[in-house]
């Protein structure tokens, strides 16, 4: 395909087309694995090579791409066309053209924000530090409209190390005003970004916010920072209100509250302790999945009966087996605890077959008879997530959902254990994933030969 950029007419349109759609699906793609059972970092670079060569073949395109990207924006209005597009912008050097693009494009973004932003916020991590830094730090400016304002801040929040070329007293005295800002979707953003700048302690005073939403996120930032009850507290007053108000609400405002729900309680089951009695009172509180979800983040064996009797429930039976097999480090197939394909598709057609495509059918009476003390407790997700070595198995060899956690657990481990790491994105690209974990097993090698000389 002949470049576009002199008004070269040999340029395929449906082939461009093909690219856009493509891209934008592969994006998608790799954004809803976020927390997949299924998909691990092989399965991740896979994604990212497609996703890369599509892109690639837009950018060939010149303006015949952009345009062509720019249509599929307009029509779709979706998150994973607005990442094309600004992927595409951010390619170009600061300049007439690159501002040009910018303002279609963000005229797309601010009909629905909600929606489209992730788009944004993936593109701008996926360029390179000077070129992102860049960026984020002309979108941080107060004039800018608060939805891109909160982009930027959630990109800080996902590459906290990398902000050191920005300057940072500007950044700090930008971070002030974001957090002390009318909006609380700014004041949200502000808290999550807090951590990576050094700001986590001076969210204290947002603890008690107006909104709900700002109230979790400071006591999640709280929390990490050290300061874990009154960080839990507010955490634990947020989850509890919206998920009482949640069976009152349907349409985009229950999406809305499910997506918070579902990122509380991924936080909430790292950060609290082990036997919290609260916990069992969340799960009867919570949708049966999220509730299964948190026992999978929270890692705490004491909860293996509860989930062990949603095994034959039509709406999450195959989710429950996974996540059992998942805290006991084992193989439902292997050990004979999951129906065979051909039995399971003999059976009535259940709801969770659509939700969980991919996981077997468990047995649920061969799980009841199963003796879980034969197992060797080194195997359990508990105790993988203790050392460094576990979290670097589990970020080679698992799915995003447990990578996600090992991943959280990592950096919460002393940085010279983890060799200097203090964050991991498992929403990263994938190649710079798997730099980064040889990079941790690099400055690990080097530390222990250190040692075996002194």
């Amino acid at each position: 395909m002949k470049n576009a950029a002199s008004g070269d007419s040999r340029v395929i349109v449906p082939v461009v087309e093909r690219h856009v759609g493509d891209a934008a699906f592969y994006w998608s793609q790799l954004d809803r694995a976020a927390h997949s059972p299924l998909l691990g970092l092989q399965g991740l670079l896979h994604f990212e090579k497609l996703l890369t060569a599509h892109l690639e073949g837009i950018e060939e395109a010149a303006e015949t791409g952009w345009h062509i990207a720019l249509g599929a924006l307009r029509r779709w209005h979706d998150a994973g066309e607005l990442f094309v597009c600004a992927w595409l912008v951010f390619r170009l050097k600061p300049g007439q053209q690159a501002d040009s693009r910018w303002h279609e494009m963000t005229q797309v973004l601010a009909t629905d924000p909600d929606r489209m932003l992730r788009g944004l916020v993936a593109a701008v991590l996926r360029m390179p530090p000077h070129v992102a830094d860049y960026w984020v730090s002309r979108l941080l400016q107060p004039v800018q409209p608060t939805m891109l304002q909160v982009a930027a801040w959630r990109a800080v929040a996902r590459r906290p190390r990398q902000t050191g070329s920005l300057q940072q007293k500007r950044i700090a005295e930008l971070w002030e005003s974001a957090a002390h800002s009318s909006n609380a979707y700014l004041r949200a953003a502000a808290c999550r970004a807090a951590v990576g700048i050094g700001h986590a302690r001076q969210v204290a005073d947002l603890l008690s916010d107006v909104d709900r939403a700002v109230c979790a996120e400071a006591g999640i930032t709280t929390a990490q920072a050290g300061e874990t009850e009154p960080g839990l507290r507010a955490l634990w007053l947020a989850l509890w209100g919206l998920a009482g108000e949640l069976h009152q609400m349907s349409g985009a405002y229950r999406a809305q509250a499910e997506h918070r729900l579902a990122r509380w309680t991924r936080h909430l089951g790292t950060l609290v302790p082990h036997g919290h009695g609260a916990v069992v009172e969340l799960l009867t509180l919570l949708p049966t999945r999220m509730a299964l979800a948190l026992v999978l983040q929270h890692g705490d064996d004491r909860h293996l009966p509860w989930v062990r009797s949603h095994l034959s429930n039509p709406g999450c039976a195959r989710m429950a087996g996974w996540v059992w097999a998942s805290l006991l480090g084992v193989d439902l197939e292997l050990l004979g605890l999951a129906h065979p394909p051909s039995r399971a598709q003999e059976q009535t057609h259940l709801p969770t077959d659509d939700l969980d495509p991919g996981l077997p059918l468990p047995d649920a009476k061969a799980i009841e008879n199963f003796d879980v003390a034969r197992i060797d407790p080194a195997y359990r997700l508990t105790n993988r997530l203790k050392t460094v070595e576990g979290c670097l198995d589990m970020l080679e060899h698992e799915p995003q959902a447990l990578r996600s956690i090992a991943a959280g657990h990592l950096t919460r481990l002393n940085a010279e254990q983890s060799g200097g790491m203090v964050f991991f994105d498992t929403r990263a690209d994938a190649r710079q994933q798997s730099h980064w974990i040889n990079a941790i097993k690099a400055r690990r090698a080097e530390l222990e030969d250190t040692r075996g000389h002194s």
